[in-house]
């Protein structure tokens, strides 16, 4: 996947999509770390779902969108605390933070440097094919 990131002739597209692909892959790894580490304890169902590849990257004419399925337990896991409001032994974030950590410090932070590049690679390519004649 980093191969294709530096191609010359890559669009933004191709780029977000890749970007937003291996953010996917890292996040999932992070989340399989987390339930083994922590949460050894349970029936499997959610380890077997993480294992798989639960993520979709769609292309339009509109953009490049990253859709995860979880299950829902998940967000149960998340919660510092049990219905009846005790503190959980066990706990360790395996949703909110480590979703958005990526999400955010990750690939936004991808993505923008990416837009700076191909505006840049763009206004270069631009500014070559000018030319501009001076009578005299």
């Amino acid at each position: 996947m980093l191969s294709q990131q530096y191609k010359k002739g890559l669009s933004f597209v191709d780029h977000s999509a890749t970007v937003l692909e291996d953010t996917a892959e890292k996040l999932l790894h992070e989340q399989r770390g987390i339930l083994e580490t922590y949460y050894n304890r349970r029936t499997g169902t959610l380890a077997r779902h993480l294992q798989s590849r639960i993520f979709n990257v769609k292309r339009s004419e509109r953009g490049v969108s990253l859709i995860i399925d979880y299950l829902a337990q998940i967000r149960f896991m998340d919660l510092r605390k049990t219905a009846s409001g005790k503190r959980k032994k066990i706990y360790h974030p395996i949703y909110n933070q480590p979703l958005y950590g990526y999400l955010f410090g990750y690939a936004y932070h991808r993505l923008r440097l990416g837009l700076l590049e191909y505006l840049r690679q763009g206004t270069t390519a631009k500014v070559n094919t000018i030319h501009v004649e001076i009578p005299t």
